[in-house]
């Protein structure tokens, strides 16, 4: 996350800041792009295959709409093969008011074109896609770069290996036979998230982590330790407790996650979490509230605005401390 102001003057710079945005380069996707005073207020990324499903695709456009009716939309369709694209766009362009709809793009990452170009503008090659525009130098100023893939992102969801659980498997043991009061457990967990966020925590840590907050009202009080400023590193904190733990604890440590990715503007992370959830839960045949939340607010494209950052006496009176 950066304050500085990018500015981007075409379609073609547009295409080329979009995984900065995003946060990863884009791969065979269509991306919502909405602009508020001519600035990004949100996006929202399609598979191009999750596109035939148009009854589905309609509401969840408009529900993004709708939270954010004085936006003027932008599309952009990123894919190898530009015939899907131009469906992919057609399709979406039927769900927009053309009063608001800027732009439709597309490219192959080596060219661009415009949908919405009446004249010479766009010649039949397309125009070549500038990789290195100014808004893009910008962007690298500021820090920021985008993972190689998606799959970055996933990868960080992901539990242990048989192997590893094998040799973590005396510190479960451990921690299953501690018995600690709620309130030790809250002030430990305080303790642990202070130090995480800080610092790389050792193995016996992060598994004492995945254990405190299956307790649910444990649970919310980590959670309520996530702020904008510190959102990242919650994301980092709750990847490595991930990387320790067994299926039957995954959910907590997933849905902090995710939460941190809300806050702190990463909604990728966000939806690559509901995805695990989802995989998780049908392993383990069972729900989870805060996953049923964590999809509302992808959902109905939910701003993090909303979420209001508490001190430490007011996080414990929410959570019974």
């Amino acid at each position: 996350m950066t304050s500085e102001i990018i500015r981007v003057s075409s379609g073609g710079d547009l295409l080329a800041l979009l995984p900065y945005v995003v946060g990863f380069e884009i791969e065979e996707s269509l991306v919502v792009v909405m602009l508020r005073d001519g600035r990004v207020a949100m996006t929202a990324r399609l598979d191009h295959g999750s596109l035939v499903d148009v009854e589905a695709v309609r509401s969840r456009v408009d529900v993004v709409l709708a939270q954010h009716p004085d936006c003027s939309v932008v599309l952009a369709a990123f894919g190898d093969d530009l015939d899907v694209c131009h469906d992919s766009l057609a399709l979406i362009e039927t769900m927009v008011d053309p009063e608001v709809l800027v732009d439709s793009l597309l490219t192959d990452g080596r060219r661009w074109w415009s949908r919405l170009c009446n004249g010479d503008c766009c010649p039949a090659e397309g125009r070549p896609l500038d990789r290195a525009t100014p808004a893009v130098v910008a962007a690298i100023a500021a820090g920021i770069s985008p993972l190689p893939s998606r799959l970055v992102l996933t990868r960080m969801l992901e539990g242990p290996s048989a192997q590893r659980l094998d040799e973590l498997a005396p510190l479960h043991r451990r921690e299953k036979s501690r018995r600690r009061g709620r309130n030790t457990k809250r002030r430990r967990v305080v303790d642990l998230v202070n130090r995480g966020t800080t610092t790389r925590l050792g193995d016996a840590e992060l598994v004492e982590l995945a254990h405190l907050v299956a307790d649910v009202p444990v649970r919310d009080r980590a959670w309520l330790m996530i702020r904008p400023d510190n959102a990242e590193a919650h994301q980092v904190l709750w990847s490595q407790v991930l990387s320790v733990s067994p299926d039957e604890l995954t959910m907590a440590p997933l849905c902090l996650a995710g939460m941190a990715g809300w806050i702190g503007g990463n909604g990728a992370l966000l939806n690559c979490v509901l995805e695990r959830c989802r995989e998780v839960g049908e392993h383990l045949g069972t729900t989870y509230s805060m996953a049923e939340l964590l999809r509302q607010i992808s959902w109905t494209a939910t701003p993090a605005t909303v979420w209001r950052t508490v001190d430490d006496d007011e996080a414990d009176l929410l959570t019974g401390g």
